[in-house]
């Protein structure tokens, strides 16, 4: 899991080296197809950012969900990896069918329309209240089997 921790990690620093290249070493003002590509490629490694951020979400999930079932057995985990896959192509479909680039006074404007991002950030605080609650709920006594028959072992 550390391997994954450190991708994400180089994968978020390429992100902001790529934003900080686009925004002042690369002339995105200099044509529309400059200015298209600089938003591209902002949205591609938001997405993989957030993708990975979520996959390491789902795998703490199957480490307190699960008592050492194998990921690729566990129907919660290939639950949630759907889930996040079918989140972030949605996402990709419409921030790519949506996403407006124009140049304006000699600078390149890159955004969508408002219900767009209302939408995005909707999506990801749903996603990030059901993990949250899963986890906590995850953690209960209750509903945590693994803790239970360790805590019942050592009395």
């Amino acid at each position: 899991m550390q391997w994954f921790v450190l991708f994400q990690i180089s994968v978020a620093l390429c992100f902001i080296v790529v934003s900080a290249v686009l925004r002042y070493g690369f002339d995105s003002s200099a044509g529309i197809k400059n200015c298209r590509v600089a938003t591209d490629s902002c949205l591609v490694l938001y997405t993989m950012v957030k993708g990975l951020f979520y996959v390491f979400l789902a795998d703490r999930l199957h480490v307190v969900w699960t008592c050492g079932e194998q990921r690729s057995k566990s129907k919660l985990y290939i639950l949630h990896y759907f889930l996040i896959a079918g989140v972030i192509v949605s996402w990709n479909v419409v921030l790519f069918y949506n996403a407006t680039t124009h140049i304006a006074d000699g600078v390149c404007v890159v955004g969508a329309i408002r219900e767009l991002f209302i939408t995005v950030i909707m999506f990801d605080f749903a996603l990030n209240l059901y993990f949250t609650i899963f986890f906590l709920c995850c953690l209960s006594r209750e509903f945590y089997p693994c803790i239970t028959r360790s805590v019942s072992r050592a009395d």
